[in-house]
């Protein structure tokens, strides 16, 4: 049985859209995934130099500030050991 090209152009269209786009996308997100994590680190080290200049700012406010500086620090951490270990394809 022949088909005419738009048959064929209208399934890889629907293949394109159903596992393409879906698998670029996984692919551009981890290629990306280190920079970013890095680049929260990097803020993260930022926020602990300036609590320790800043003189001007309430003890209890450096207080949670450090907490939630160690919150997001752990969950960097924790992500960076998670994403290590994922596989490029599924």
């Amino acid at each position: 049985m022949v088909h005419s090209k738009s048959v064929y152009e209208d399934k890889l269209n629907k293949l394109r859209d159903g596992f393409s786009n879906g698998i670029v996308y996984r692919k551009r997100e981890f290629e990306s995934r280190p920079s970013l994590l890095e680049q929260l680190g990097k803020h993260l080290q930022q926020s602990r130099k300036l609590i320790e200049t800043s003189e001007e700012v309430e003890k209890e406010s450096i207080k949670k500030l450090e907490t939630e500086i160690e919150v997001k620090q752990k969950w960097l951490d924790e992500s960076f050991a998670a994403f290590n270990g994922l596989k490029t394809t599924l």
